[in-house]
């Protein structure tokens, strides 16, 4: 039986003569969104007014302003890394530098909770939020991804009230 064990043995390396190669799967970036069913206070694409907030401590207009996020990756277990801007001008730094945990699933909701004070000293506020898959290579350039393209982007306008315009939110 050894003797068997050994000639099979023998045979089936002999049969082995290519190295299997598999194919790198690619480094998607992020994509970022907000549906409307899970941030319907603060959607992208509208323009947010503090005034007509009600806060989760029942003020309107005060206490904290709740930002939600699905960050979609094909890379379902790979950490991504976040970075939140308030009126970013060049040089400045993030308000926010955090990670985002793999779930085991395409989609990762993200929430951010702002002091609606932080934001009521200005007729209009620009909150971007970046997400990449790779670390932030630079301090220096604090909102360049470490691979060019691979950066998932949303921007929120958010203002004091209705006396405000899109006007009002001038660039940085």
């Amino acid at each position: 039986m050894v003797g068997l064990a050994a000639v099979a043995t023998g045979a089936l390396g002999a049969c082995i003569t290519q190295v299997a190669q598999y194919e790198v799967a690619p480094n998607t970036p992020p994509s970022v969104e907000t549906p409307d069913s899970i941030s319907p206070h603060s959607p992208l694409n509208r323009i947010v007014r503090l005034s007509d907030l009600t806060m989760a401590d029942g003020g309107v207009g005060s206490g904290d302003l709740v930002l939600d996020a699905l960050v979609r990756d094909a890379n379902l277990d790979q950490v991504l890394h976040y970075r939140l801007f308030l009126n970013y001008t060049p040089g400045s730094s993030p308000i926010r530098d955090n990670d985002i945990p793999p779930t085991g699933v395409l989609e990762r909701r993200v929430t951010i909770t702002l002091a609606a004070a932080d934001l009521s000293a200005r007729a209009c506020n620009r909150i971007e939020l970046l997400v990449t898959s790779e670390a932030w290579p630079s301090a220096a350039r604090p909102r360049d991804p470490a691979e060019p393209g691979d950066v998932g982007t949303a921007t929120w306008f958010v203002v004091r009230d209705d006396t405000v315009s899109l006007g009002d939110c001038r660039p940085w």
